[in-house]
Parts: C-alpha cells; sequence; structure tokens
C-alpha cells in the first residue's frame, strides 16, 4: 500500500530567466505541476531501526535541486514527532547545468527512493500513525518554485522482538568476556567487586555475591558452567560460564542490565584483537576464512571514491540544517555559518578512514567509510558511508551524517569544535562477523551527548539492518 501525498500549488511569472546560481521564484497565482510522496508500507520491530522507503516522483520536464547552491536551496525529508528518525540516506542523483554557470547543480528528476532510518525503540507494539515532510523546490530551465512543503501519513504496524538467536559481547580482560543478556534486575548496593572492562566504551561490571536474590535468574543457558561460543571475524571461541554480573551506570537507577562472566580457555584467544564479539549457545565450533580485505586503490579510483563522498555530503547537508520538528523558538533552529558555507563551496579538506570486507554473497567487496571536512580547527561536517565496490566503480548503499548534528549540539555544550573528525561520535566499526548465508554481522559503537551504545547489524542489499541487539546506556 502506497500514502500519497502532493505540493501546494504555484504560479509562474512570466519572462523570468535562470541566473548564475540563482533561482528565479514564481508567484502565486498559476497552477503548478506536483510532486508526489508514497510511503511504502512497511513493518518494524519494536526495538530495531526500520528502514523507511519513500518514493517520490518529480512531474516529467522538472527537476528538484539536491544540493544548496546559491539561491537554490537542497531537498531535504523529515519524519515528525512523536516518532524520530534519523537523517536518510539520499540517491545521488544526475547533473543539471545551470544558465552562466560553470558549476552544474545534483538535482532529482523522474522517480528515486529515499531510504529513512526510523526508530523504533520506543512505540507501542501494534499500529502507529507516521507523518513526514519533504521540503523542495520545482524548477525548470527558466524558473523554481519558492521551497514548497509536502506532508505525507502511513500507519506502521510495530511487532514485538522476536527471540534473539546471538547476545552481545565483549572482552573483561586477555581470558574473559562479558556476555550482556536481556534480563534486568535490581543489584543495589549488594555487590562485591566493580571490574574495569578492556572494552572501553563499556561501564564497570558488578559481580554479583552468593547470597544475592539476582542469582535466582542464571539458570539453564546462562547457568554457572554452561558453555557458550564467542565468534569473531574468521575465528570462534569455547567459553565457560564462571560468574553472573551486572552492568553498573549510575544514570540507569537500581535496574541493572544482568550478564555473564565467562572464561575462554583457548590460548590463541589473548592474541585476538577484537574486543567485541557474538555470542551463541547452539553453535558448532568452526574456523571460517577472515571477512577482511587488502583493498588497494589506484589514484583514478581514489579520485571517484573522493567524488562519491563529496557528491553524498552535498545531498545530504541540507538535512541537517532542517528546522527541528522538536525545536518551538526559532532562534534555536540551526543555521549555516562560515565554516559550512566553505564546506559547501569545496574549501574544506576531505579526510576519510576506509576499511573493506566481503560481508556478502557477491563477490563485490564492502567499504566503510568514515569521513569528515576541516576547515581551520572546524570539523562539523561528517558522514559515514557504506559502498559497494565492484572493481571499478562505487555504489552508496548507506549514509549516516548524523554526526554532523552532533558535533553542532557538541559545540554548544562547550565539548569543541571539531567532534565529527572523532570517531567515538561518528560511528566505530567494532568487528565484522560471518553468517552462514553469507551475509554478515557488523557491530558498531558510538558515543552521543551523555550515552553510549554497542549495537549489532546484519548487512543486506540495502547496506547493514538493524538486528536490534545492542546495549545503550547513559542519561
Amino acid at each position: 500500500m502506497f500514502i500519497l501525498g502532493g505540493l501546494p500549488r504555484a504560479r509562474r511569472i512570466i519572462g523570468c530567466a535562470l541566473l548564475p546560481v540563482i533561482a528565479c521564484v514564481v508567484s502565486q497565482a498559476q497552477v503548478s505541476p506536483k510532486v508526489d510522496l508514497a510511503i511504502e508500507a512497511s513493518n518494524a520491530f519494536r526495538g530495531h531501526m526500520a528502514i523507511l522507503n519513500v518514493h517520490v516522483k518529480v512531474p516529467d520536464g522538472y527537476f528538484v535541486p539536491a544540493e544548496t547552491q546559491g539561491s537554490l536551496k537542497g531537498a531535504w525529508l523529515q519524519v515528525l514527532p512523536p516518532l524520530l528518525a534519523e537523517i536518510p540516506t539520499y540517491p545521488i542523483p544526475n547533473s543539471v547545468p545551470l544558465s552562466g554557470s560553470d558549476r552544474p547543480v545534483l538535482a532529482y528528476s523522474g522517480s528515486f527512493v529515499i531510504e529513512v532510518p526510523l526508530r523504533v525503540r520506543y512505540p507501542d507494539p501494534g499500529p502507529n500513525d507516521l507523518s513526514l515532510r519533504f521540503a523542495y523546490q520545482l524548477c525548470d530551465s527558466h524558473m523554481c518554485t519558492p521551497v514548497t512543503m509536502s506532508v505525507a501519513k502511513t500507519v506502521i504496524d510495530v511487532q514485538e522482538t522476536p527471540p534473539r538467536q546471538s547476545l552481545l559481547a565483549y572482552r573483561l580482560d586477555s581470558q574473559r568476556v562479558v556476555i550482556v543478556t536481556e534480563m534486568k534486575d535490581s543489584i543495589g548496593n549488594q555487590v562485591s567487586d566493580l571490574l574495569r572492562p578492556v572494552a572501553r566504551i563499556i561501564p564497570q561490571i558488578a559481580l554479583i555475591p552468593e547470597n544475592h536474590p539476582a542469582r535466582s535468574r542464571f539458570v539453564g543457558d546462562f547457568r554457572m558452567g554452561a558453555p557458550w561460543v564467542i565468534t569473531s571475524n574468521g575465528e570462534q571461541f569455547g567459553a565457560v560460564v564462571v560468574q553472573p554480573a551486572g552492568i553498573v551506570w549510575g544514570c540507569e537507577g537500581n535496574e541493572a542490565p544482568l550478564a555473564l562472566i565467562a572464561r575462554v580457555n583457548d590460548p590463541s584467544f589473548p592474541k585476538e584483537r577484537a574486543k567485541y564479539f557474538l555470542a551463541s549457545r547452539d553453535a558448532q565450533l568452526t574456523r571460517a576464512p577472515s571477512l577482511s580485505v587488502d583493498l588497494r586503490l589506484d589514484d583514478t579510483q581514489r579520485q571517484e571514491l573522493e567524488a562519491v563522498i563529496d557528491r553524498q555530503m552535498r545531498i545530504t547537508v541540507p538535512s541537517v540544517f532542517a528546522p527541528g520538528p522538536y525545536v518551538q523558538n526559532n532562534t534555536a533552529q540551526p543555521k549555516e555559518t562560515d565554516y559550512d558555507r566553505r564546506v559547501r563551496s569545496g574549501q574544506a579538506r576531505l579526510i576519510y578512514h576506509l576499511e573493506a570486507y566481503n560481508l556478502t554473497p557477491d563477490d563485490d567487496p564492502r567499504l566503510y567509510v568514515r569521513a569528515y571536512w576541516k576547515f581551520g580547527a572546524k570539523a562539523q561536517t561528517g558522514i559515514t558511508l557504506w559502498l559497494r565496490f565492484d572493481g571499478q566503480h562505487f555504489f552508496v548503499e548507506q549514509s549516516d551524517a548524523n554526526v554532523s548534528q552532533l558535533a553542532r549540539y557538541l559545540e554548544l555544550k562547550e565539548l569543541g569544535s571539531n567532534l565529527a573528525a572523532n570517531p567515538d561520535y561518528a560511528g566505530m566499526l567494532l568487528n565484522v562477523i560471518p553468517s552462514a548465508d553469507g551475509w554478515a554481522y557488523v557491530i558498531m559503537g558510538r558515543r552521543g551527548y551523555e550515552s553510549t551504545g554497542v549495537s549489532v547489524w546484519k548487512y543486506s542489499p540495502l547496506g547493514p539492518q538493524d538486528t536490534g541487539l545492542a546495549y545503550i546506556f547513559g542519561c
């Protein structure tokens, strides 16, 4: 099922031409064609990040600017309260030449799909209303409408999270791991030793003493002595549960996630570089090849890669400066600065980190790219990308520019003006883990203002998809 939304009517001015980098705006009188939105019907699981596909149809003979250039305003899409969404992944469009300008503008025409990551962590199970708005200018070779806002609505069916076959695990020390269960309990002040894990973005672990009531929760697969299998990139290790524990974080009150401390007796485990893993109860110990790819790009390939990163940034940045639907004070809405204008005009220096892996059943490696733009001491615009590389060209499968919003917010909190360059905030790839069906798991970590999270995703034809397996803590 599709829910359609259109654009209000606008009128033209006779004899108005498109000037260099300046869009001539129409007045309100004569009917203009409309852009249609269609929200693809979708179900979602509570506790997951769902991908919402929004189909956009631009009328024949018209285009919609995808980037901000001069008085042309780049289009953006936004989910409205009470639901929350991340910045969408926009498809890279073609370029449209502008009369009198030596720089074309990236612009959408025809039909295309925008992928919106929708947070489904808190809505109640069952039908939930969803509304989104799309802001854009509709242009032809002579003129553009003013920025127009279209709204589309649908209902998503939120379902309870299915049972999980694996759990998140991370390194406590050279021989032990912590396996995070989905149980919570009040451990209060009756805990003994506090342990600081080697995995640095996880809080302290509290050992649960013999006489504590929470001990009764550790039965079956969670009992002392139960065997588990710890899986990493190309490696598996046998482990045995030796101690019940709780994960301590001061802002969570009395309810603490319960965890298992398991000992890994494999003598090669201390040499394993990864600190985050998947833990399974019924897996067989096997050895799989590493998913890592030693990718070497020549100068031409590097130039194309950097061009793809630049184009994806330019079509995503308009969403960073879109008016926040939760912000009531207009003076607090995001605004471009001199740094932002320099980034858009190509004056900032692009810096990026690249990793390549075999994450899919096909032969094309997938690339994780963490990029940011620096001008002087500032680095507030950043983006992470998942790309497919077919040996010649790069194709964006998923993008994430939320660090660009976070970096500007953290500057207001006096935490610095270059946090888009910090991988803790931009997104850290912590491990990649093979799956029997050929679509690998990806473990990601990210720090926020007062929170930190580690989550497990599984690669798909649309890029990584949230499995709902995560540990997020903070105030």
